[in-house]
């Protein structure tokens, strides 16, 4: 639980001293495509054990530190409407190391759906990519 605490208070810091992503000709004037999101705001992969480390009650704790932050910072993510803990936190986690590329209404935007429901990181019962209009993936020519 100590750990945690230490977690959730960087939490907090990082929301207080970041800068929100705002959006100039379309493009980001605080980081860069190339800068990864944990590197901007000083967060590493490896300060996050596995899901099966924490209760749900402190994963649950950790997933609003996260939707905190990224709420202060202007960023959001295109989770559905229901997704269990787990993939949400595996999810935030791998945002870490990657970087923001869209943007709508001046908003930095992380997109995990791959619109291939067969390789959807949702998983099969949160899957929103079968919502679009080829739900295999395939080719269809």
């Amino acid at each position: 639980m100590a750990y945690l605490h230490h977690l959730l208070a960087d939490f907090r810091s990082i929301r207080e001293t970041q800068h929100r992503l705002v959006t100039v000709n379309g493009c980001l004037s605080v980081i860069q495509e190339e800068c990864q999101l944990g590197e901007w705001l000083g967060l590493d992969t490896e300060a996050f054990p596995p899901f099966e480390f924490w209760t749900i009650e402190e994963v649950t704790l950790l997933l609003k530190a996260f939707s905190d932050l990224w709420e202060a910072i202007n960023l959001d993510a295109d989770f559905p409407e229901i997704l269990h803990p787990k993939i949400r936190y595996k999810l935030y986690v791998r945002a870490i190391t990657e970087g923001v590329y869209d943007f709508e209404k001046k908003r930095g935007i992380v997109r995990f759906c791959t619109g291939i429901p067969l390789i959807c990181p949702f998983g099969k019962r949160s899957c929103t990519c079968k919502m679009s209009e080829n739900p295999t993936g395939l080719s269809t020519r």
